[in-house]
């Protein structure tokens, strides 16, 4: 493997973590998590959703998913109620809280991913680096 086949395996994962550290940074004042972000995102476009979907769809471990939804339920952004079809299930959707917030959230994501448009990064370069990406 050469120096810059190295040197992009590193950057790769460098640059996944920076990037969330600065939406974590942006969600702050909401007092979200950026995996809080992600449930409530699968639920503002679905509506309501089975917990065992949100753990199929995020591809984490059911204990993180539990945790991150007894969260957002603590703090007023989810309702959960029993799942009618499978009775040891659950259903979380959005609260009135969520659904309040949702553009706000929206547009402070939104500002954020303007600035990492317009970062000091030529289109040639965040091209080739996407088509490298989906190639493997």
């Amino acid at each position: 493997m050469s120096d810059n086949e190295i040197r992009m395996v590193e950057a790769i994962p460098e640059a996944g973590r920076l990037v969330t550290k600065a939406l974590g940074e942006v969600l702050r004042p909401f007092q979200l998590t950026v995996a809080q972000l992600e449930v409530l995102e699968l639920l503002w476009r679905q509506g309501e959703v089975s917990q065992k979907a949100i753990i199929e769809t995020r591809g984490v471990e059911a204990a993180t998913v539990g945790t991150t939804l007894t969260r957002l339920e603590r703090d007023g952004w989810i309702v959960r109620h029993a799942d009618p079809v499978d009775g040891r299930g659950r259903i979380a959707k959005p609260s009135e809280k969520a659904i309040a917030a949702k553009d706000g959230i929206r547009a402070a994501v939104e500002q954020l991913e303007m600035k990492l448009r317009f970062a000091d990064i030529s289109e040639e370069s965040l091209s080739a680096m996407v088509k490298n990406l989906r190639q493997l």
